[in-house]
């Protein structure tokens, strides 16, 4: 849980540096809570605090966070650290006797190196987004302590599974049909299909499995309900994170995001394919500075770091040669796939891609050799650091002739 929230929100949520940090700092906090003599946060709060913010997290998962991200920020961090407490409550409740602490303390440490391999190693291969954390919050709310009251009868445990599998059919079914019939939901209506199974989750808090499915179907449904509006045509995974491209449809433009942050786009107007948008507009810096260079100076050997969508190409002309450096594979392939994007098929000028780290691969190039340098490498929303360093920027001016110049 611990790792699939971070990776969550510092990627999909907010993209600040060190935001690792406070999640981490929360996970830590709960043991020391849980453990101490004097509880200061009684195991009950946590347990009647968890539905009301499981649930309203489940419903808001899959919408778009741009737009209120300190408030997406806060109730992710805050079901995280109210769900953890729980968790760990109960490690705490049920502890052995301290001749077996060694014991406990082991399959606690087993536990974590299971919990890192499934989200390191299993997830980014089984899925193609960061889908293993809604599914341990679904887990997570399947380990609450089980009720004592007589509801363990057969007809219960079969309602366990039931009620929250016929929720999900009927309102998938639902959402189906309007997405097929081309109906956009707005804000009411999505909140409107979603309560039925937010009511059934919020209602089963005293049993645990029903609880679990219950939030499930209510993040499937969500999923469902975003995906009427996303416009998706494309995502995939890897170690750098998770690649998407999605139409707009108020624009008719394909865009290229990575994590919530765009790294480009192409108008799908056959007017207008081949004008830079975003950040590369004409009008806009780099925009400027290819006009001026056009009149003032012969620019022949263009390297810049960052592939995005290939949308500087276009200010490249016959008897240039451009040459990216980037270190994702995924964004080469989505940018070199006509059926997204164009930018480089249809340039008359010489293109390269250079696979890898900019810091390793450039240092193979010769010296003396670029007239333009161009750093617009994003890690999210944030330059990569390794790559604004004093001696980063010394590799670029060396790599830079003597009338070069370093944007």
């Amino acid at each position: 849980l611990l790792l699939g929230v971070t990776t969550h929100i510092s990627t999909d949520v907010a993209a600040v540096p060190l935001l690792w940090v406070v999640p981490l700092a929360l996970y830590l906090l709960t043991f020391v809570l849980v453990f101490a003599r004097r509880k200061l946060l009684p195991h009950h709060w946590m347990l009647r605090a968890q539905p009301y913010l499981v649930v309203l997290l489940a419903a808001l998962f899959f919408q778009n966070a741009t737009k209120t991200v300190g408030v997406f920020l806060a109730l992710h961090l805050v079901t995280f650290f109210v769900t953890t407490m729980i968790c760990h409550g109960e490690l705490a409740r049920v502890r052995p006797h301290a001749s077996r602490l060694t014991e406990f303390y082991i399959w606690m440490s087993v536990g974590g190196v299971l919990g890192g391999l499934f989200n390191a190693i299993v997830a980014p291969n089984l899925f193609a987004t960061v889908l293993e954390y809604p599914l341990i919050i679904v887990l997570a709310c399947m380990l609450r302590p089980v009720s004592d009251s007589p509801a363990h009868a057969a007809r219960a445990r079969w309602l366990d599974f039931a009620l929250p599998a016929a929720v999900a059919v009927v309102l998938v079914g639902f959402v189906w049909a309007l997405e097929t019939a081309g109906v956009v939901l707005a804000v009411a209506g999505a909140a409107l299909i979603l309560a039925p199974a937010g009511l059934v989750a919020f209602g089963s808090e005293k049993r645990p499995i029903r609880f679990g499915l219950s939030v499930g179907a209510v993040l499937l449904v969500s999923l469902m309900v975003s995906g009427t509006e996303s416009g998706q045509l494309h995502v995939e995974r890897n170690f750098y994170g998770v690649v998407r491209v999605r139409h707009d449809r108020q624009l008719n433009a394909n865009v290229l995001v990575h994590g919530s942050t765009n790294h480009g786009m192409q108008s799908q107007d056959p007017d207008g394919s081949d004008r830079p948008l975003s950040y590369f507009h004409q009008a806009g810096p780099l925009g400027e500075l290819f006009g001026m260079l056009d009149e003032t100076a012969a620019v022949r050997d263009i390297g810049i770091i960052g592939l995005g969508t290939g949308s500087i190409a276009t200010y490249g002309h016959p008897g240039q040669r451009i040459t990216y450096y980037e270190i994702d594979p995924a964004v080469q392939r989505i940018a070199k796939d006509p059926r997204f994007f164009t930018f480089l098929r249809n340039q008359e000028t010489e293109l390269d891609v250079v696979l890898g780290d900019a810091r390793l691969t450039l240092a193979a190039a010769p010296n003396d050799h670029y007239d333009l340098f161009i750093l617009d490498a994003f890690s999210s929303d944030a330059i990569p650091i390794h790559l604004i360093t004093r001696e980063a920027v010394r590799l670029y001016l060396d790599k830079l002739d003597d009338d070069g110049l370093l944007a």
